[in-house]
């Protein structure tokens, strides 16, 4: 059986041949000036990041900018203090007796409740000796 070769496929390899003879080959890479170009422009970044570092003026200026804040803060913290804007624990724990009023005014059914709970266990405890002796 012979195989007849598809008329696109020869084409297709015609054109890639044409292609192929109508580019130019690229130079060959050199390998030692890429890496000293590759070196350089390293080198000249990490130089600009030393040098900002170096300034004393920024550094300075952080500095006392850093100090500025954090003596802000004590002095607001400090007067937070004395002007009794803070947190009241007294206030917090009345809030939450008052939203159990309504439960220390029915204190003697709740009594009832838990001797009710205690009927059950009572009511359980003839059986638990059982169970232990046998």
């Amino acid at each position: 059986m012979a195989t007849h070769p598809d008329p696109e496929l020869e084409q297709f390899r015609d054109l890639l041949a044409d292609l192929a003879h109508a580019v130019e080959r690229p130079p060959d890479v050199h390998w030692g000036a890429y890496r000293a170009e590759l070196r350089a422009k390293l080198e000249t970044r990490l130089a600009r990041r030393r040098a900002w570092w170096r300034r004393p003026v920024p550094l300075a200026l952080s500095a006392s900018l850093a100090g500025a804040l954090v003596a802000f803060t004590l002095v607001a913290l400090q007067s937070q203090r004395q002007s009794g804007t803070g947190a009241d624990l007294a206030a917090v724990e009345e809030a939450a007796i008052g939203n159990r009023l309504e439960l220390l005014e029915q204190y003697r059914v709740v009594e009832h409740l838990d001797l009710l709970e205690e009927f059950d266990v009572i009511r359980d405890l003839d059986r638990l000796t059982v169970e232990r002796t046998g």
